[in-house]
């Protein structure tokens, strides 16, 4: 079990007796939560965006995903996930799509292994305005002239 000092020792038998060594012991480690930090956004567009930040699974298997959501500190939704494992920080990538144009959106890295789930901190991700414009074409007809 996680986190219990078990105690052991060696023993020799043979004919004239039995040998015992020195009591040694050793403990299980107790699994820690994964470590999430939460990075800036990229390939920002009108609709879409990547989301990244980096997660250290503490050798468990981890599960990665963002929260994200047009009000701080409240997160409607949830992006798909990424499996990440060992035990140094791994670069988490997950792109989002329908997001609406001129919004300012609120997101988190979230990673979620056995020993429980960590959240990175909140960031913000504004989008670009889409404008629609419309430009008039002028098309000027060269018509032959009466004499």
């Amino acid at each position: 079990s996680a986190g219990t000092t078990y105690y052991y020792r060696i023993a020799a038998q043979n004919s004239a007796g039995t040998t015992y060594g020195s009591e040694m012991s050793f403990t299980t480690n107790t699994p820690s939560t994964p470590s999430a930090t939460t990075g800036s956004a990229s390939n920002v567009s009108y609709y879409t965006a990547t989301l990244n930040g980096t997660v250290n699974a503490n050798g468990i298997s981890t599960t990665a995903w963002f929260q994200y959501g047009t009000t701080s500190g409240s997160y409607g939704n949830t992006s798909s996930t990424q499996s990440v494992s060992g035990t140094s920080d791994t670069t988490v990538s997950i792109d989002i799509s329908g997001l609406s144009s001129g919004t300012t959106y609120y997101y988190r890295i979230a990673a979620q292994n056995s020993a429980g789930t960590t959240y990175g901190s909140e960031m913000s991700l504004p989008l670009r305005l889409f404008v629609r414009t419309h430009t008039s074409l002028m098309i000027a007809l060269a018509l032959p002239m009466a004499r």
